[in-house]
């Protein structure tokens, strides 16, 4: 009875941990795709197909229906056609599935086997079944959205460039869904420092110099604009000096040269001048 009871213990543990619950938990997207980009495209596909506004003038559009296509969100047929031929000449189908897995499903659903096949550059996948002289296959996927374009009725137009003005509608409503970033990590706690200011040492400003006001210098005594005079007067005043000695000479006196010596050693006195003046004159 124990033995039974422990062994229903552990089948119950055994369960707790089961394989189901491990993949469930490995198909988590939060978990094993946490770091990609998932790409959805959700937008009606009557938005996406062809229309005469990308067309040439002379081209009818012929026919426009919505079909149904298994595991799409909408799909959309449209016929073209181009003069008087009445099949359609060009044949758009764009299918916007749930999800891009289904999509792949749908574009290899339309790749045929065993025929020649191009492979332009449109699209993330991309295939031109060209094995048909009068008929032209273009198929295409972007995302969870399958294009097919079919060229018919002999008419040699370039199905790659039509293929390109629907991947440009297509790339207009493409939404980046990005993950949520994971939690950052705690900061670090701040440690608050005391730092001492360095201490500024501001520089004397000199002191500005002391403005002597100049004192105006006395004009020079003997400037060059009297040289001459006081040549002039230096000579007046020597002649006058020897006016009696002049006079002595003058008039022959017999005792000029004592008057002479008279002047010029005594005349300076003025009395002694006089005298020389007087004698110079007097009568011999």
């Amino acid at each position: 009875m124990k033995k039974a009871f422990i062994l229903v213990i552990s089948l119950i543990v055994l369960l707790s941990i089961s394989p189901t619950n491990v993949l469930a938990t490995s198909k988590n997207p939060e978990i094993n795709n946490f770091n990609e980009i998932h790409n959805q495209i959700s937008e009606d596909a009557a938005t996406l197909v062809l229309s005469l506004d990308d067309f040439e003038p002379g081209w009818t559009l012929l026919k426009q229906q919505e079909v149904i296509i298994e595991n799409t969100l909408s799909a959309y047929h449209v016929y073209f056609y181009k003069g008087t031929i009445s099949p359609p000449v060009i044949q758009n189908t764009v299918a916007v599935y749930s999800n891009e897995d289904f999509a792949k499903e749908g574009y290899l659903k339309e790749k045929p086997t065993n025929v020649s096949l191009d492979y332009p550059d449109i699209g993330d996948e991309c295939f031109l079944d060209i094995s048909v002289e009068i008929n032209k296959l273009l198929v295409f996927r972007i995302e969870n959205v399958v294009v097919q374009i079919k060229l018919q009725q002999d008419y040699f137009e370039d199905i790659e460039k039509y293929g390109r003005i629907v991947e440009q509608k297509v790339d207009r409503f493409v939404t980046k869904e990005v993950p949520p970033p994971a939690p950052a990590a705690p900061a670090p706690p701040v440690v608050i420092k005391e730092v001492t200011p360095p201490v500024i040492e501001i520089p004397a400003v000199p002191a500005p110099p002391t403005l002597v006001p100049a004192v105006p210098q006395p004009p020079s005594p003997i400037a060059p604009g009297y040289i001459w005079t006081i040549i002039i007067l230096g000579l007046l005043g020597i002649a006058f000096y020897f006016i009696p000695s002049i006079i002595a000479f003058a008039r022959h006196k017999s005792n000029k040269l004592a008057i002479f010596l008279l002047n010029l050693l005594v005349g300076w006195t003025f009395i002694g001048w006089v005298v020389a003046l007087v004698w110079s004159v007097k009568h011999d």
